[in-house]
């Protein structure tokens, strides 16, 4: 089951960090999203799922 929703995704072997959740003030989602882009300088290979009602809000911090 692993591997078939890795192959979905697209992510096969790559490291996957996983937030589920919202995108209120309290949650931090600024700092978050600060924290997987300094993750990437290191692994680049890196992937942010994320699992969320608010991915409008979140597309919003991708731009930036």
């Amino acid at each position: 089951m692993r591997a078939v929703s890795r192959a979905r995704l697209g992510v096969n072997d790559r490291s996957v960090v996983l937030y589920v959740g919202g995108a209120s003030p309290w949650q931090k989602t600024d700092l978050m999203m600060d924290v997987f882009t300094a993750l990437r300088t290191r692994l680049p290979s890196a992937f942010f799922l994320i699992i969320t009602s608010d991915a409008q809000a979140f597309r919003a911090l991708a731009l930036v």
